[in-house]
């Protein structure tokens, strides 16, 4: 397995958070096809940060629930930037 420091492995972490929620997911969700995409990618990020978890030796469950909130996150950012996007004002 990767062995990566902590803080490595965090700003890994929130880079990857902050580009999915503010410019990949918004650009996938204008898409038809781009909801699929989007929960298949988001359930991929939990399973990979749950394995990531569990290998640090934490417990099942905290990692299960940490995994789902991390993954979760730029999935609701994604929505809000998205929705967001379909509103702003036209420019001149």
């Amino acid at each position: 397995m990767l062995d990566l420091s902590g803080k490595i492995a965090g700003v890994i972490t929130i880079v990857l958070l902050i580009v999915l929620g503010i410019f990949i997911y918004p650009r996938l969700l204008k898409k038809p096809s781009g909801l699929p995409v989007v929960i298949a990618v988001t359930v991929l990020l939990a399973l990979g940060l749950f394995i990531f978890d569990s290998g640090r030796g934490t417990t099942i469950w905290p990692a299960a629930l940490l995994s789902l909130l991390w993954a979760g996150a730029p999935a609701i950012a994604g929505v809000i930037v998205h929705r967001l996007g379909g509103k702003a004002a036209p420019r001149e």
